[in-house]
């Protein structure tokens, strides 16, 4: 009874979503955090080309714009929908006026 109790706490005997949406939440999550960790140390350079770093702010957050919506985090879908909005502003700035 203790044993079925932890693995079911932990996710591991009977998960609230399919497996193949965990895995696109998994890979939406790694794929945010590392285009978010590149356009940061690309802006940061302040080389002629730190301007694309603003692209892979905008990847990072409409990862995790997805990933917040098929977690059902509303702050975090919220949150990175600014981010977007804001991520095209400096797209548009930097590499397209």
């Amino acid at each position: 009874m203790i044993k079925h109790k932890i693995r079911t706490t932990l996710g591991t005997d009977e998960s609230p979503w399919p497996q193949s949406r965990q895995s696109v939440t998994f890979i939406l999550k790694w794929l945010g955090m590392i285009t978010g960790a590149l356009g940061a140390v690309w802006l940061a350079l302040n080389l002629s080309t730190s301007g694309w770093g603003y692209t892979l702010f905008a990847v990072s957050s409409a990862s995790w714009l997805v990933a917040g919506l098929l977690m059902k985090e509303h702050s975090l879908t919220s949150m990175n929908v600014i981010y977007f909005a804001i991520n095209l502003m400096g797209i548009y700035r930097w590499l397209l006026a």
